[in-house]
């Protein structure tokens, strides 16, 4: 029953999620947009894991990639193996590739942090999923 609800949920979390991210960048997007024309910003979210081995992330990840893809927009998901120093390097990353939207499923939720405040100076929100993550995350 648990793994039915869980199957249910994570999608319509993770679209709740990304419409909230579309929502809250809409004013500082619109300047952008209208001076480069009026494109289409695709949405683009990175989803980090403890491992993709266990079948609650692996759905959790099935529910991102589906509701951003009904979206219009792409869900970059990773699993950091329950290794920290993987874990922070992901987020690095993803603050590379510029993505709108940070969900962390923090392997470590105090070793994290650093992480965490460099993706909120970069202006990226972090949702800590499943699990809390120090470092200000914008929800949990």
């Amino acid at each position: 029953m648990k793994k039915a609800m869980y199957k249910v949920l994570a999608p319509f979390m993770v679209l709740l999620l990304l419409i909230m991210a579309a929502c809250s960048n809409g004013s500082s997007n619109s300047a952008s947009t209208s001076a480069s024309g009026s494109e289409d910003k695709k949405i683009k979210i990175g989803l980090t894991v403890g491992t993709l081995s266990n079948p609650f992330f692996v759905s959790m990840s099935k529910g991102a990639k589906e509701a951003a893809k009904e979206l219009g927009g792409e869900a970059i998901v990773v699993s950091a193996d329950y290794d920290l120093s993987k874990q922070m390097a992901q987020v690095e990353d993803f603050i590379t590739k510029k993505v709108d939207m940070i969900l962390l499923n923090a392997v470590d939720s105090k070793g994290i942090a650093a992480a965490v405040q460099q993706a909120k100076a970069a202006g990226i929100p972090v949702i800590a999923v499943d699990v809390g993550a120090d470092g200000g995350v914008s929800a949990t």
